[in-house]
């Protein structure tokens, strides 16, 4: 139930715009964003083109196989993209037009694992200027160790 700052759909009428700081729950921001990854990753699968010799097609498949790689190792990082802002938003009880505010222990712990992502993804992307298969390497061993839980994640998050 809105508490009395909170102005509800019905209360402003349908197409009327939200007032500046009238907080909502922020699943509409959740189901956006949601919407904007799934069409991410389903152009990633564009960029994968069919051999050209069909004739000896399982040749043709296993000379392809660095296409395959980038598309499993980008569609881990958009996934594990998607994960983090679930995360985010799981401690974001309700949003504005500037979102609203997580206590700073939360705000902490998020800010580092998208600073260890930045380093991370940035060492990942240098090595494979130089050395490709090592560049994708650290990348991909990157995912499974972000998708650990962010201490206190677990306790602080509401149930969706």
């Amino acid at each position: 139930m809105p508490d009395a700052g909170t102005v509800t759909e019905s209360a402003r009428g349908p197409g009327r715009s939200t007032p500046f700081g009238t907080e909502r729950d922020p699943s509409r921001v959740v189901a956006f964003s949601d919407a904007v990854i799934a069409i991410a990753v389903t152009l990633l699968v564009l960029e994968i083109r069919p051999p050209e010799d069909t004739r000896h097609l399982l040749h043709g498949l296993a000379a392809l196989w660095p296409s395959y790689l980038a598309y499993g190792v980008t569609f881990m990082l958009i996934g594990q993209i998607w994960a983090n802002h679930h995360v985010m938003f799981d401690q974001i009880r309700t949003a504005d037009r500037v979102v609203s505010t997580i206590d700073s222990a939360g705000v902490r712990a998020i800010g580092r694992r998208f600073r260890l992502a930045l380093t991370w993804i940035a060492v990942g992307t240098l090595l494979g200027a130089v050395l490709p298969a090592l560049g994708v390497a650290v990348i991909a061993a990157f995912i499974p160790f972000y998708w650990l839980p962010i201490r206190g994640e677990l306790a602080g998050a509401r149930p969706r």
